[in-house]
């Protein structure tokens, strides 16, 4: 992300491509050779695991001190105006514009969903909605977490990277950021939760260092949070990168016991890490973007998924990670390669009217769903022709830990990019993502996968881009920065919805919007999913 206003560009949100595993004292080409000779996947399920002596990750524990409850006072702004899309037996109703152009790009755009609001989030502020698209407040995110980290009163200092959630659980939203400092080397994730299922109401934010594994200080920060939750705890992923040379080091797996984090902001919250996550299969390459499912249902296992078997040219699997007895004193963390059919990252993005391409990222999976015994994840990979993007998601049989589907939407000429999925009630798929074409400007997409269908229907537009777009052009890459993400996300009061929030290049020259949806099936009469049957506690 990067504050227009304040500084030059200054790039925050890695460069993706730098994420690719780096072979430690070896050349990848031996590693080409050494995955030659491996066996051949066990059917579309795991790939045989080499004996190892490098230890798949490291792990121990920290503790953060007592929180800050975190100012609701913000001025009211006025509502956007709103239309309605049809389209059965799906259909998009209400659709209407979100969060515009703040001024810091790429805008990371995140939603959540409660019984009553919407809270959507970019770099920079967050904004609360009625589902009939009513805008109630809006939140500067340094002003709201200034008393949680007084650092956010410099210029040089900024919150970035929202991730946003309402827990199901326990009826409560939850909001993490990215801060760093550079000239005192410290950096933090800072984490809020909401007193009840108002948003608008109070929170408590806490400010965890992300230089820190476990209690042990060291010279690296993380960035591109990921979060994710189940009936137990909070879970944080990062991407950890050098203070001193700006490089990737390795991911972590940050936990928060929620009895705590949601316990007395005057309370101190411990931690626990798991960082330095290797490839199960070659233990001498380091995973990067591990990310956090959001969980329905309690399966007892908090999963996590990432990439696996690089090649040098590609991956040929999804690395799954099986978290048990978090809150423990001795939490287990596995890994195991599931094969998927092989993928490459996209190039940049064209769009309408030539020029600079857009920035479409790389394959890291972009958000992760456990329903239903399944695990989903969306994802962005190269076509095969290698000169256009897809959006692609995979959906593992956790039990049989077997790929039962790898689907990807694309069509020529076009580039799709930046997906995220929900799950609904039914076990439709929703899938938001951005698409840009030869003939077309960069705008906001939707598709489903009906429950039991093998394909995504014909994509939906949500909103047309409108025009070109050029902004922080990377001078290694030669794009616009765009992206880092989008949102979905299950509306518990009615979960045969889910809503959708994405970016678009808007009619304002190089600058973008964002627009909300709500795509739909209808449930049946009187119908409750067991995943979402809970005891509906008093919120403290």
């Amino acid at each position: 992300m990067n504050r227009e206003e304040t500084a030059p560009f200054r790039l925050i949100a890695r460069p993706l491509r730098r994420l690719h595993p780096i072979p430690a004292g070896c050349a990848v080409g031996i590693l080409v050779l050494l995955f030659t000779l491996l066996p051949a996947p066990l059917g579309s399920g795991s790939r045989a695991v080499l004996a190892q002596t490098t230890p798949l990750y490291r792990s121990a524990v920290g503790t953060a001190g007592p929180g800050v409850v975190t100012p609701v006072a913000s001025a009211a702004v006025a509502p956007d105006d709103h239309n309605l899309l049809l389209k059965e037996p799906f259909f998009v109703e209400p659709n209407f514009a979100g969060i515009s152009d703040t001024g810091s790009y790429p805008p990371d755009p995140i939603i959540a969903v409660g019984p009553d609001h919407i809270v959507a989030a970019v770099n920079s502020r967050w904004t609360v909605y009625t589902k009939s698209g009513t805008q109630l407040r809006t939140f500067f995110a340094d002003t709201w977490l200034a008393d949680t980290l007084p650092a956010l009163d410099r210029s040089d200092v900024w919150a970035f990277d929202p991730q946003v959630a309402y827990d199901h659980f326990s009826n409560r939203w939850l909001m993490s950021w990215i801060a760093k400092d550079d000239d005192n080397r410290q950096a933090w994730m800072l984490v809020s939760v909401s007193a009840g299922t108002d948003p608008e109401g109070d929170w408590c934010s806490r400010a965890f260092s992300t230089t820190l594994d476990g209690s042990t200080s060291t010279g690296n920060w993380g960035d591109f949070d990921g979060l994710g939750f189940d009936n137990q705890a909070v879970y944080i992923t990062t991407n950890q990168f050098s203070f001193s040379s700006d490089d990737f080091a390795y991911a972590k797996i940050r936990i928060l016991d929620k009895a705590r984090l949601y316990g007395p902001c005057t309370s101190s919250v411990p931690w626990r890490d798991f960082w330095d996550l290797r490839d199960p299969d070659f233990p001498n390459f380091t995973s990067g973007t591990v990310r956090p499912a959001i969980t329905f249902g309690t399966p007892g296992v908090q999963y996590f998924l990432g990439r696996g078997l690089w090649d040098g040219r590609q991956y040929q699997a999804v690395t799954l990670w099986s978290l048990t007895n978090p809150l423990g004193a001795s939490p287990s963390l596995t890994s195991l390669n599931i094969s998927v059919a092989s993928y490459t990252a996209a190039p940049d993005a064209g769009q309408l009217g030539g020029g600079v391409a857009l920035d479409s990222g790389d394959t890291r999976f972009l958000n992760v769903v456990y329903r239903g015994s399944s695990l989903w994840a969306a994802h962005t990979v190269a076509d095969p022709t290698g000169q256009f993007s897809q959006v692609s998601y995979v959906r593992i049989d956790v039990p049989t830990r077997t790929v039962v589907e790898d689907v990807r939407l694309g069509a020529p000429n076009c580039w799709y990019f930046y997906p995220a999925l929900a799950v609904d009630a039914l076990s439709n798929l929703h899938l938001v993502f951005n698409r840009s074409c030869t003939t077309e400007y960069v705008g906001a997409w939707y598709a489903v996968r009906r429950a039991g269908a093998r394909n995504l229907e014909p994509e939906v537009l949500l909103k047309a881009g409108e025009t070109n777009y050029v902004r922080g052009v990377r001078t290694s890459a030669g794009a616009s920065r765009w992206g880092d993400y989008s949102g979905a996300a299950v509306d518990p009061s009615d979960p045969a919805k889910v809503w959708l929030f994405a970016e678009y290049a808007s009619a304002t020259a190089n600058r973008w919007g964002t627009w909300i949806a709500e795509g739909a099936s209808v449930l049946p009469v009187n119908y409750i999913p067991a995943d979402l049957l809970r005891p509906r506690r008093r919120p403290r």
